[in-house]
C-alpha cells in the first residue's frame, strides 16, 4: 500500500512542476474572453435516415432500415383496427383478443412453453390494443431472428385462445374495472371525455362488466377471424441485417397468408361545439381536489395552424417557465402541479385542456387562476420573448424524435397509417421557424373558448366554506360514477 501511496504522489508532485514550468502571461487577463475566439460557424442540416418501403402481394406494407450497432432486430406491426371499431355491446373484445393471443399462444407454441422459449432465447413477443389500432411486434438477437419470426407468424395466425387464459384475462378487466374509481386522475380522465364526446362516442365509451359477460372463446376467434390479416398490417423492421435478405425472409413468412378485405364499421364523428357546463365527483376521503378544464379544438395535425398552436401551448404551458407554472403555482401558490395541452391528433379534432391539483378548499380559486390566463392569452396574445423561447424549445427538442432508429421506423409506420407525407416532421420543424406573433395571437383568438368551457373537479368539499366550494358553483352537475353491477 505504501509503495502505491508514493507513486502516487510522485505523479501529482510531477504535475504540479510541470504546471510550474509553463510559462505564465503577465499583466491583467480579460474575463470569459476565450469564448470570443470560438468561430461562430453554421449548424450543418440535419438528415436523419429513413427506412425503405415495401408492399407485399397480399397488401401488407414494409418498412425496413438497417442499423448494425448492436447484434440485434426489432420488428413492429401496426394493426389497421381499434377498440373504437368494437361492437358497441361488446366492449374490451379487441385488448382481449390481442392480450390472449400472446398469453394463450399457439397449438404449436402454448403460452406457458411460448413463454420458456422466448426466456431462452431472451427474446420477446408482444400483442396489443389501443384507440385507433392493434399492435404486435417481435424483439430478438439476430441469430435468433428465424425463430423469433416463425412464431410471431404462428401466435397471430393461429392463436388458440384457451379456457384458463381466458378467464384468467377477463378476471384481471374485471379487477380493473372495479378499480377504476381508486384514483382521480383516472376518474377526471374518463368522466372528462364521456361528457365532452357523449357516453356512445367510440372515443369516450367506458367497457362495464356486462360487455366481459359476453367474450367467451367464440366471440374471441371471431374477432380475430374478422381482423386479423396481413393487409391490416403495417410492419417495421429495424436492426442488424440485410434489407434484401430480411426482405425475402418476410416475403417468405406472411405472402402465404392471403389478403382478406376487412369492412370496418364507421367512427362516429366528435362533437365539436363548445358547451359549458361544470362538473364535480364527490370524494369524501380525498384532502385534495384535481381539476380540469377545457374544450374540444377543431384541427388536425395536418392543419396550416398546427404548428401556431403548438407554439402557442407551449408558452402557455410548455414547462416550469410558462404562464401557468409561474402564476397559478408559483407566484400564487395555488397548486402542487399544474399543466396543460393541445392535444392535436392526426385524425379527428383535438382537445385543448389545463389541468390542477390544489387543496380542496383552493379549488375554485385554482379554476379562476387558470382561467385567467387563458382568457389573457386569447385576448392579449404572446409576447415576442415568449414566442423565441417557446420556438427554441420544440426545436432544440425537435432531435429526440430521430434519436433511435426505433423512433424513426414508428413514425413511418404513423405516417403510413394515417396517410400523412413521410417528410411530414421535417415540414413541421420549417413551419415552427417561420412562425410568427400575429400568428400565434390569432389561432389563440380563434381557437379558446375560455367562456364555454366544461369544468370538472374531483375531491372533497365536505368541510370547505360553501362560498368556496367547486360542487356549489351555479349549475354544477354532480356525477354518480358507481359501477354498474
Amino acid at each position: 500500500m505504501k509503495k502505491w501511496v508514493a507513486v502516487l504522489m510522485a505523479v501529482v508532485v510531477g504535475n504540479v512542476l510541470a504546471v510550474e514550468e509553463m510559462p505564465r502571461k503577465t499583466g491583467p487577463v480579460e474575463p470569459f474572453k476565450i469564448w470570443k475566439d470560438v468561430p461562430n460557424t453554421e449548424l450543418k442540416k440535419f438528415t436523419a435516415p429513413v427506412g425503405t418501403r415495401y408492399e407485399l402481394s397480399n397488401g401488407m406494407v414494409v418498412f425496413l432500415l438497417e442499423d448494425h450497432e448492436l447484434p440485434i432486430v426489432d420488428l413492429s406491426i401496426t394493426v389497421k383496427a381499434g377498440e373504437i371499431h368494437e361492437p358497441a355491446e361488446m366492449l374490451g373484445i379487441a385488448s382481449a383478443t390481442a392480450s390472449i393471443m400472446r398469453s394463450g399462444g399457439s397449438q404449436k407454441y402454448p403460452g406457458d412453453k411460448l413463454d420458456e422459449i422466448l426466456e431462452n432465447m431472451a427474446a420477446e413477443v408482444h400483442v396489443g390494443s389501443g384507440s385507433d389500432s392493434g399492435s404486435a411486434g417481435l424483439s430478438c438477437l439476430k441469430e435468433d431472428f428465424d425463430k423469433g419470426l416463425e412464431i410471431l407468424v404462428d401466435v397471430l395466425k393461429n392463436p388458440e385462445f384457451p379456457k384458463d387464459k381466458i378467464d384468467l384475462h377477463l378476471s384481471h378487466m374485471r379487477t380493473g374495472i372495479l378499480k377504476r374509481n381508486d384514483q382521480p386522475g383516472s376518474i377526471i380522465g374518463r368522466e372528462f371525455k364521456l361528457k365532452l364526446y357523449g357516453k356512445d362516442n367510440p372515443y369516450a365509451r367506458v367497457t362495464e362488466l356486462a360487455n366481459l359477460a359476453k367474450i367467451d372463446r367464440s366471440a374471441l376467434q371471431a374477432y380475430h377471424a374478422k381482423i386479423y390479416h396481413p393487409n391490416m398490417f403495417i410492419m417495421g423492421v429495424v436492426g442488424d441485417f440485410k434489407k434484401e435478405e430480411m426482405l425475402a425472409k418476410l416475403k417468405t413468412a406472411f405472402e402465404p397468408w392471403p389478403k382478406v378485405e376487412v369492412p370496418l364499421p364507421a367512427v362516429a364523428p366528435i362533437p365539436t361545439e363548445h358547451v359549458k357546463r361544470t362538473l364535480f365527483v364527490e370524494r369524501p376521503k380525498l384532502n385534495q381536489t384535481t381539476i380540469m378544464m377545457g374544450h374540444v379544438v377543431d384541427m388536425r395535425r395536418d392543419s396550416v395552424d398546427y404548428a401556431a398552436i403548438q407554439l402557442m401551448n407551449e408558452v402557455l404551458s410548455g414547462g416550469m417557465s410558462t404562464r401557468l407554472f409561474t402564476e397559478v403555482r408559483t407566484k400564487k401558490g395555488l397548486a402542487y402541479s399544474v399543466f396543460g395541452s393541445a392535444q392535436i391528433y392526426y385524425n379527428r379534432p383535438g382537445l385543448f385542456y389545463c389541468s390542477a391539483l390544489t387543496r380542496n378548499e383552493q379549488a375554485v380559486e385554482t379554476l379562476d387562476a387558470m382561467l385567467e390566463e387563458v382568457v389573457k392569452l386569447k385576448e392579449k396574445g404572446v409576447t415576442d420573448k415568449e414566442l423565441e423561447e417557446a420556438r427554441q424549445s420544440l426545436l432544440n427538442s425537435f432531435v429526440f424524435n430521430f434519436d433511435s432508429p426505433s423512433k424513426i421506423i414508428g413514425r413511418q409506420i404513423t405516417y403510413e397509417f394515417y396517410g400523412y407525407p413521410m417528410d411530414f416532421a421535417e415540414k413541421l420543424m420549417e413551419s415552427i421557424k417561420k412562425v410568427t406573433v400575429a400568428d400565434v395571437n390569432r389561432v389563440a383568438a380563434k381557437y379558446l373558448d375560455p367562456a364555454n368551457m366544461q369544468f370538472m373537479g374531483v375531491g372533497n368539499t365536505e368541510r370547505v366554506d360553501p362560498a368556496k366550494s367547486f360542487a356549489k358553483l351555479p349549475g354544477v352537475e354532480i356525477l354518480d360514477v358507481t359501477i354498474p353491477k
